[in-house]
């Protein structure tokens, strides 16, 4: 049976970049009745932010992960289980950080 939904996405640098910092991810799960669940999150690192790039694809890869494991197990998504999953994708970004860099280098806005 085919899908019943299609994703496209592009994404361009800005001006005066040599390339872009956007991450992004659509996804299917199933909730805990079973249904198909389709997920999708985005992030674009900060033009300012030396890690900006680093930063937005972290927080794209710890969101679908939380998504991934928890979906499956939930019947359906409620405040307390985003906070849960927005609070462990900031925290991936704030350990970021080696010896030097300060979390602001991460920096990205993040949309799910």
């Amino acid at each position: 049976m085919a899908e019943p939904w299609q994703t496209a996405a592009a994404s361009v640098p800005g001006p005066g970049r040599a390339r872009n910092a956007d991450a992004h991810s659509v996804f299917r799960t199933r909730d805990g009745n079973g249904q198909r669940v389709t997920g999708l999150c985005l992030a674009d690192g900060a033009g300012s932010a030396c890690k900006g790039r680093e930063g937005a694809r972290l927080a794209v890869a710890t969101f679908k992960a939380c998504v991934m494991a928890d979906g499956p197990n939930e019947v359906k998504l409620c405040p307390r289980l985003m906070r849960t999953w927005l609070q462990a994708t900031r925290q991936a970004v704030c350990d970021a950080p080696k010896a030097g860099e300060t979390v602001r280098d991460y920096a990205s806005t993040f949309l799910a």
